[in-house]
């Protein structure tokens, strides 16, 4: 398993502490990178102006992952539309060819649209633009749906101590047997795993499962084994993940992460598996803010 570096914090504030890292650390993280030989960068086009700042410091020597959002509003000539986004990408990063291209919905799949989805960026593969077609899933059930239409050479998905659904879905097997290559995200899921007793809004926040929370954390102090680490360690220990995306707020973190990254192995239990949707998916937390949002305005 290598370590890929997420870049939503490059471009705009996000994860649970909603920071964005400062322009004066992007060339500490790009030599660091280099000596430490992680050459691989994740991106996507929604994330502000992350493309365009890898693109200004991380163009030689690098291979990019960027993800493509089709309009819900479908164009007649489809290609004209990939081929126009795709080079535009291509332009931002500096780069020659994408090293792999996300779909970043796979409802965008379905039906005939879909297939005519996948045939055209076939045809911007062959044409050298994209060396890999992939697919980028929240749900490990969104698979049965991708898989019947076509094969993925990249799929990536959520994984951390609370999120297991990817391997107990069996999908993981599956994935390996079919030689696709894997990608774990949400390591940390999104800061939560290791935040949620530093921060007292995060843990307000999170109080409706501080059950489960604390039973990590309790965990993880008990075995004199920080939370980060323990985080990684769990997905380390997965055999049949290629490699891991993780983000970070500043250069130091990520120093401290490929440290912990690179340490010897630790077994951590798969005891905290949760499958309260509205906790391990990160698109329930914003929808029920926006809720409670409402309501105040209501009052």
């Amino acid at each position: 398993m290598k370590l890929a570096v997420g870049t939503a914090q490059f471009g705009m504030k996000y994860g649970i502490k909603k920071k964005i890292i400062k322009k004066e650390e992007i060339k500490k993280i790009n030599s660091y990178l280099k000596k430490s030989k992680i050459n691989l960068l994740d991106t996507a086009q929604t994330y502000g102006s992350a493309e365009s700042i890898i693109g200004k410091n991380f163009s030689k020597n690098f291979n990019f992952i960027t993800k493509i959002k089709i309009p819900k509003k479908r164009y007649k000539d489809i290609l004209s539309w990939l081929s126009l986004n795709i080079n535009n990408s291509i332009k931002k990063l500096k780069t020659k060819k994408i090293y792999g291209l996300l779909i970043h919905d796979y409802k965008d799949l379905k039906g005939k649209k879909g297939l005519l989805l996948i045939k055209n960026l076939k045809k911007l593969q062959k044409k050298g633009l994209i060396k890999k077609i992939g697919i980028s899933i929240y749900n490990p059930k969104e698979l049965d749906v991708i898989i019947k239409i076509f094969k993925p050479d990249i799929v990536q998905f959520p994984y951390n101590v609370l999120d297991q659904r990817i391997e107990t879905s069996g999908w993981l097997n599956k994935l390996s047997k079919l030689r696709i290559e894997t990608y774990a995200r949400s390591c940390f899921l999104q800061g939560l795993l290791t935040n949620f007793q530093k921060d007292k809004k995060i843990y307000n926040k999170f109080k409706p499962y501080k059950k489960t929370l604390k039973k990590w954390f309790k965990w993880c102090k008990n075995n004199n084994i920080s939370p980060s680490k323990a985080c990684l360690h769990f997905v380390k220990s997965q055999r049949k993940i290629d490699y891991i995306v993780v983000g970070f707020d500043n250069f130091m973190e990520l120093k401290d992460l490929n440290t912990k990254f690179k340490s010897k192995k630790i077994l951590i239990p798969n005891i905290f598996s949760s499958n309260n949707i509205n906790l391990i998916d990160p698109r329930k937390w914003y929808k029920q803010n926006n809720l409670i949002n409402k309501k105040k305005n209501l009052r």
